[in-house]
């Protein structure tokens, strides 16, 4: 019996060994960031469409909208956001539909979306009184266009511009644009005299 005790221990090992290899399992690969695009380095998620983008001349298209999704991520560095977000779109779609010296109305974009399948998708790039915005109809379609719309913006690398702008209930007066790539927003408190004239209708 003595004989056989060290390959039987062995035995036992090899056996002990087979079995975790057996119920070991890889550990998960990290999810890749769904892209607006496709890339050589990356996949998007099959599940959800892709989109192309284009800028419209009217809103004859887009007749009414509410906002479906924030442009922002909270509110840490909210004014380098807001800054942030108008040099991209600029880059992307140039001159706004209309830009203006009241901040809570500053500037609008209407962006046709079109999907892999081509379904048409029109959308709302905007700042408005809670700040960059898009807005469309309240559907999962418009909403998918709208999240894939904001990858593309974040995406992309911002224009230099500067604006000026007037915000009623402060009331104060903001500059914000981007220099030589980097962000700035400067909010300076000042009187109603200021900004009484985007109010006036004779001004």
């Amino acid at each position: 019996m003595k004989a056989y005790k060290k390959p039987f221990i062995s035995l036992i090992l090899l056996c002990a060994l087979l079995l975790c290899a057996c119920g070991h399992t890889a550990p998960e690969q990290p999810r890749v960031p769904r892209k607006v695009r496709e890339t050589a380095a990356t996949k998007p998620d099959e599940s959800q469409p892709l989109y192309t983008f284009q800028k419209e001349d009217s809103f004859d298209n887009l007749p009414g909208s509410s906002k479906i999704y924030d442009l922002t991520a909270g509110y840490e560095d909210y004014g380098n956001q807001c800054a942030l977000v108008y040099g991209k779109l600029r880059t992307l779609f140039g001159e706004p539909l209309y830009e203006t010296e009241d901040n809570e109305n500053l500037y609008a974009y209407c962006i046709c979306a079109i999907s892999e399948d081509g379904d048409v998708i029109y959308l709302e790039a905007y700042s408005g009184p809670t700040g960059p915005a898009i807005g469309g109809e309240q559907s999962e379609d418009a909403l998918l266009a709208a999240e894939a719309l904001s990858d593309y913006i974040w995406q992309s690398q911002p224009s230099d511009y500067s604006c000026t702008s007037y915000y009623a209930d402060a009331p104060s007066i903001i500059e914000m644009g981007v220099q030589n790539g980097k962000p700035y927003y400067r909010e300076t408190l000042d009187g109603k005299e200021s900004w009484e004239h985007l109010y006036d209708p004779n001004s």
